[in-house]
């Protein structure tokens, strides 16, 4: 496996126009990223083409992503919403690695997290206990202990600045920068037309041109990392696994009916980075090229 970095993507690629399919659907669910309070059940998958890893002894590096979100109470209250949801992720990291450069666990991570929503006219509130491991500590739930187990925040303000545009600015506690941090959210939301939306803002950035009433374009920017603990296969010894880098997204969304929609698209993971242990006790960082990947997902909405 790789290892992860800070690196942030500058402030220039949030200004990369970015399509996307229906809010947000990201590589795993954040707080600080969510879908409509209308999605009812969603699943994803991406499929990471094999890039090459930048440290002796690593080979290469190649990702297969599944995502599922269902959505477990919804309760509206006139403009107020409140909503609670689960989600499941799972990435499977292939990593080649000389005999001696072992990882000293599988690449098999999983991510499990509940969710509470509140939504007001300006104000969005969103908090989550998530459990993020490796396969193995899954499987035997007892090695389990509070290092798993992390929280995510979200609070955001928002104030219409003209009749088509919004301000919004809060702030993030998640793990998409490859460890969990608090982070500053701003930017606008521009009603082009009936149309054209686009999100200017920082770390998310998107845009979803209404085609068809049937059809979407859509595009996105974001960070994608993520941080998990990990056991070896003995569960014995225990580590940190962290991946940093920075999702460019296009696709089209297809409205099959009223309540389910078809996602395809496409794009390009770029400044990625690693962050693991290795079977001999070393920790190691490394950067990886950049990859392009697929993404299948489906929506139902109710």
């Amino acid at each position: 496996m790789a290892k992860h970095s800070t690196a942030a993507c500058g402030a220039g690629v949030m200004l990369l126009a970015v399509l996307h399919c229906t809010p947000p659907g990201q590589a795993y669910a954040s707080v600080c990223a969510p879908p409509s309070v209308q999605e009812f059940f969603a699943i994803d998958q991406w499929n990471l083409k094999t890039a090459s890893l930048h440290e002796d002894g690593l080979d290469r590096v190649g990702d297969v992503e599944q995502s599922y979100r269902v959505r477990l109470w919804h309760r509206r209250q006139g403009d107020h919403a409140h909503v609670m949801r689960a989600s499941h992720d799972y990435r499977a990291y292939e990593i080649e690695t000389s005999p001696d450069q072992a990882l000293q666990t599988n690449g098999h991570l999983h991510r499990l997290a509940l969710s509470y929503r509140f939504t007001s006219p300006g104000w969005e509130l969103s908090v989550a206990p998530v459990l993020a491991g490796s396969s193995n500590a899954g499987r035997h739930p007892k090695v389990i202990d509070a290092e798993f187990i992390f929280w995510q925040g979200f609070a955001l303000y928002r104030r219409p600045w003209a009749p088509s545009v919004d301000g919004y600015w809060g702030v993030c506690l998640d793990d998409r920068f490859g460890s969990t941090r608090l982070t500053p959210v701003f930017g606008i939301d521009w009603r082009v037309n009936d149309q054209l939306d686009v999100t200017l803002g920082f770390p998310d950035t998107r845009l979803i041109w209404r085609m068809h009433p049937r059809l979407r374009l859509q595009a996105d920017i974001h960070p994608a990392g993520g941080r998990w603990r990990v056991y070896d296969d003995a569960l014995v010894r225990r580590s940190p696994f962290a991946m940093e880098s920075w999702r460019l997204r296009v696709g089209l969304a297809f409205r099959i009916n009223h309540a389910h929609e078809l996602i395809i698209g496409g794009g390009r993971e770029v400044q990625r980075e690693f962050a693991f242990r290795l079977i001999d006790g070393t920790d190691l960082r490394t950067e990886a090229g950049n990859a392009t990947f697929t993404r299948i997902g489906w929506r139902w909405r109710r």
